[in-house]
């Protein structure tokens, strides 16, 4: 179809980036960029200079992440039905998800920008939810 799929994060940390509460956290990014790279359907990640968890253009305890993959379906299988959805189980453990940052509630809602074609609008888009 020519359209790719971006997912976008935020996230609140709970504790300052060099805590041990999120110390597994970051000794774990290395591992999970690699099988993100490695998953079907995966085109790009932000990355800042050098390391991407440092690109913080907001707060310092904001992370920004950004990933494109190729269709949904690519999406689903990297964050779901791969060693990711071990790293989404603790993610508790490390960010607050009850916070909303920015306008933007702090969740895993992802948007297709062809769903805004295919269903009309932009609102009625954001109904479409992975």
């Amino acid at each position: 179809s020519g359209w790719q799929i971006a997912q976008l994060h935020f996230a609140h940390m709970l504790a300052s980036a060099d805590s041990s509460q999120l110390a597994e956290f970051f000794a774990t990014l290395d591992r999970i960029n690699v099988l993100a790279y490695q998953a079907p359907g995966f085109v790009r990640r932000l990355q800042g200079d050098g390391e991407a968890h440092k690109f913080r253009p907001f707060r310092a305890d904001v992370l920004l992440n950004m990933s494109v993959l190729a269709d949904i379906e690519s999406l689903h299988t990297y964050a779901y039905r791969s060693a990711h959805i071990e790293f989404m189980a603790k993610r508790k453990q490390w960010f607050n998800f009850s916070r909303n940052l920015f306008g933007l509630a702090v969740n895993t809602r992802r948007y297709a920008s062809n769903a805004a074609s295919s269903a009309g609008s932009v609102e009625a888009a954001k109904d479409e939810r992975f």
